[in-house]
């Protein structure tokens, strides 16, 4: 289960983002600031260790039946704008992943 939480808080910018314009410098700020925070009240932060790694078996006929009952909740079968299929969703979520994980 997810919660939105809205915080309030005072930023000090480090005198090394001074250089950036201010919005892009507050929000460097920001993430450098609150990644891997851990509240009690509120839980963690962006956790930069794990993508769903231990969760998803990276293989689409192991993982098929539980993808696609995400799928069926998210997906948008508006006319104009339908989602694409399960099986081509489930590759980029797999990429998204993957790609997070080297980046780390």
């Amino acid at each position: 289960m997810f919660y939105i939480v809205e915080l309030q808080d005072h930023i000090r910018v480090e005198p090394e983002l001074f250089g950036l314009p201010t919005e892009e410098a507050v929000e460097k700020q920001i993430v450098k600031t609150y990644e891997n925070y851990f509240d009690r009240e509120i839980g963690a932060g962006k956790i930069k260790t794990k993508y769903y790694s231990t969760s998803w078996n990276r293989d689409w006929a192991a993982d098929q039946s539980r993808f696609e009952k995400f799928h069926w909740i998210f997906a948008s079968t508006h006319i104009s704008n339908p989602s694409k299929p399960a099986k081509e969703m489930y590759d980029a979520f797999m990429a998204f992943i993957t790609a997070k994980e080297a980046g780390q």
